[in-house]
């Protein structure tokens, strides 16, 4: 079923009843929550809408991108249709608070008073003194919606004979929350000694909603348990705003073009925020080489600027490329990176500008090369190329000295962390600076380092920071005191 358009006379019930017979939940709230749903669905709102009311989906995990509506047809659209269409008598939605639990009774409860359409077909009369509070709602058939937070009991709720019949989990843990052990644990504890408990046997559903806010956090630990024959417990369903394999925004409706894409980023202005909560990406705060704050940035347009004699006005001493080779093309091998930077002196101290707009590109070997040097004449002359000494990329480094470029080999250690941790001192007291756009990758594997599927731009950066202060090597470096 497609978006309702303005021709479809809504105000007949006829018509609003057919819509709903044949588009079930997404047709509903197509109908009854038009106010909510002002454009096209997305596909992966199809997906979504059934799960949510297929009875033989009894235990499922949704991972959703911001803004995605998901928590609009859990919480809102879902709680009304069931409810008033008779196809459960008690609904528990959850929440991570006392106080946003109330916010989603007094939301189902403004739906109840004050749409018409509700009113006019499902005929909405009784006494609200007794039925109704901030925290329970009691529909004419007799269904109860009853609102629960995290940590409260649930075990035992009867309403008549009916034990829970769907719940509906949003957002139960927060960023401070699952910061530490301690709670994470309390609150798989309580998910398991009461919420799956509290079900009815059989019959029910069972709905997780949320996002990856730690790799240890209720979602990670759902997501990973499993029946006794070794097979998942949770059908897990993920909806990034933007497809991981083929880059397509995958709601078109809401995001119609690359230009709203970057202008939502901008307001998010966060790279772990965005990572996180659009990409659908765990990214590790905790013990993490370089956070968000450690970066510094500068203008873009700071390398163009020119004095009154139309000279440069920022002219570097050096300059170099870190390079981190692969010579494989197929979509998991790893990428060919290349991160160039200028060495700048500024307020009397020399500055490492990272170069925006880093090579990251699976090629073979051939393309590498040409790549390289299509890079290189871009570069000042004397460029220096930083690339380690290892296996393979031992060839890589004769063929790129025989085509005119200045290599210098670099001895890792296998530790990659270690290696992050040596050069980390540099980007946290402001010897490296990045653009303020162009390094968005980088800097999306960088702050996410540890839990990113890939890190070769950050190998490249390493080799560019060890080479341009000229470490050879990687050894311990004292750290200063974030800010």
């Amino acid at each position: 079923m497609k978006y309702i358009s303005e021709g479809i006379n809504l105000e007949d019930p006829a018509v609003r009843k057919y819509i709903v017979k044949q588009g079930g939940l997404l047709g509903w709230c197509m109908v009854y929550l038009r106010h909510y749903f002002t454009v096209e669905p997305a596909d992966y709102h199809y997906v979504l809408s059934h799960v949510l009311e297929d009875p033989s989906e009894e235990l499922v995990e949704i991972i959703g991108h911001r803004g995605g509506a998901k928590s609009t047809y859990a919480t809102i659209g879902a709680p009304l249709y069931l409810g008033l269409e008779g196809k459960a008598k008690f609904i528990i939605p959850v929440g991570d608070t006392t106080t946003q639990t109330k916010l989603t009774i007094a939301n189902l409860r403004y739906e109840l008073e004050e749409n018409k359409w509700l009113q006019q077909d499902y005929g909405i009369t009784f006494d609200k003194a007794r039925n109704w509070s901030s925290e329970k709602l009691m529909l004419a058939n007799g269904c109860l919606i009853m609102g629960r937070s995290r940590g409260q009991k649930m075990r035992g709720l009867r309403h008549r004979q009916y034990r829970p019949q769907v719940v509906l989990c949003d957002d139960v843990e927060d960023l401070v929350w699952v910061k530490k052990k301690e709670n994470r644990d309390k609150t798989e504890s309580w998910f398991n000694n009461e919420v799956i408990p509290a079900q009815q046997e059989d019959k029910s559903k069972l709905v997780l909603i949320g996002n990856l806010l730690h790799k240890d956090a209720l979602m990670m630990r759902v997501r990973k348990s499993k029946k006794p024959d070794g097979s998942l417990l949770f059908t897990t369903l993920e909806f990034p705003l933007i497809n991981k394999k083929t880059g397509v925004i995958e709601w078109a409706g809401k995001y119609p073009n690359q230009a709203a894409i970057d202008k939502q980023k901008a307001k998010v202005r966060s790279h772990i925020t965005w990572a996180r909560e659009y990409l659908l990406k765990i990214v590790a705060e905790e013990d993490q080489p370089v956070k968000e704050e450690d970066i510094h940035f500068y203008p873009n347009k700071m390398l163009d600027e020119r004095d009154e004699d139309g000279k440069l006005k920022w002219k570097p001493k050096d300059a170099g490329v870190g390079e981190d080779l692969a010579i494989s093309e197929k979509q998991s091998a790893d990428c060919t990176a290349m991160v160039a930077g200028y060495r700048i002196t500024l307020d009397d101290k020399d500055h490492i500008f990272i170069r925006p707009n880093p090579v990251n590109k699976r090629v073979g070997f051939d393309d590498s090369m040409k790549e390289a040097i299509r890079l290189n004449d871009t570069m000042p002359v004397g460029t220096k190329w930083f690339v380690e000494d290892v296996g393979f990329q031992k060839a890589a480094l004769q063929t790129m000295k025989r085509k005119g470029l200045a290599v210098y080999p670099m001895r890792a250690i296998s530790d990659k962390k270690a290696r992050l941790e040596t050069i980390s001192p540099f980007i946290i007291d402001g010897t490296v600076l990045f653009p303020e756009f162009g390094c968005e990758e980088l800097l999306q594997q960088l702050l996410g380092f540890g839990s990113e599927e890939h890190d070769d731009l950050v190998d490249a950066l390493v080799y560019l920071i060890m080479g341009m202060l000229k470490r050879r090597t990687f050894k311990n470096v004292e750290r200063p005191d974030r800010i």
